[in-house]
């Protein structure tokens, strides 16, 4: 059952802890063996955060148990791009110049995962600066497809589209200015969106209002991706693109679902959501 557990979707996920059925320690163990028991192959993490993760999973573990108001992603877990910032966990750029950097504030995007009770696992391979559409940097090498040793994982945000394809994390966070969340996505089977500017804010932006690289969500499925923006979406003051941007509705994750069903990509609970979109949100996002 834990090995089945890394490939189910965070939808499922969700609806099965707020059901009490899968345990938030269960589930975050098991994505950790997975993980360090294929690093060696896929070489997808610079850091794998097995102590912090366990520590929140239990944390997660405890509100279910006492009845808590339970958030989105309430014990889901999810891989991060090492060129975002993460609190208290090292953040490298893809760089040796970056290789003991540790950031004292999460991006926003992360905090806002945070809030919602998802754990970070680890954080993902990216090309040094996220500079380039392949995945090898000095600091840890080459990160290899998922499904080929032989083939490119794409980049920049390679390391996550392998950790999302290979049943590592159900989610993760990734980066994309010139193609660095869609390439990898498409070279590995996973979905890969850059949505419109400034719908999830960029807080590390050089330049916030010549900045063209967004934060992005990357999913094995179209409603995973839809969870993650309804979570990760809205305005900040850090992003000057994201004024008037409020978070995804119910009517947004309707018109995403349709399009998807339209295009015989969806499951059958899929299509069902798309009927009855308060459904699939109290199934996906409600104890």
């Amino acid at each position: 059952m834990n090995e089945e557990l890394c490939f189910w979707p965070a939808t499922r996920l969700r609806a099965a802890i707020g059901r009490r059925e899968v345990s938030p320690v269960e589930l975050v163990q098991a994505v950790l063996q997975r993980a360090e028991r294929l690093q060696d192959r896929l070489n997808c993490f610079i850091t794998i955060c097995r102590e912090e993760a366990l520590r929140e999973a239990r944390a997660a573990e405890g509100a279910l148990m006492r009845g808590e108001p339970l958030g989105l992603l309430h014990g889901i877990p999810y891989a991060c791009k090492d060129l975002v910032n993460t609190r208290g966990v090292r953040t490298t750029l893809g760089s040796t110049l970056y290789a003991a950097n540790v950031p004292d504030d999460d991006a926003v995007a992360v905090q806002r995962l945070r809030a919602q009770g998802a754990i970070l696992i680890g954080k993902t391979t990216t090309s040094e600066f996220g500079a380039k559409c392949l995945t090898d940097a000095p600091l840890f090498g080459r990160t290899p497809n998922a499904w080929s040793p032989r083939h490119t994982s794409g980049g920049s945000s390679g390391g996550a589209a392998v950790a999302v394809a290979s049943g590592i994390a159900p989610i993760g966070v990734a980066t994309d200015g010139g193609g660095s969340t869609r390439i990898p996505a498409a070279c590995n089977g996973v979905v890969g969106l850059k949505q419109s500017i400034g719908v999830v804010p960029h807080s590390q932006a050089l330049d916030a209002f010549g900045n063209l690289t967004y934060v992005t969500p990357i999913s094995r499925t179209v409603a995973d991706t839809a969870l993650m923006l309804q979570a990760m979406a809205g305005e900040d003051p850090s992003d000057p693109w994201s004024v008037g941007c409020g978070p995804a509705t119910i009517s947004t994750l309707q018109r995403s679902l349709r399009t998807c069903a339209a295009s015989g990509c969806c499951s059958p609970a899929h299509h069902r959501a798309v009927r009855s979109p308060r459904t699939f949100v109290r199934a996906s996002c409600a104890p």
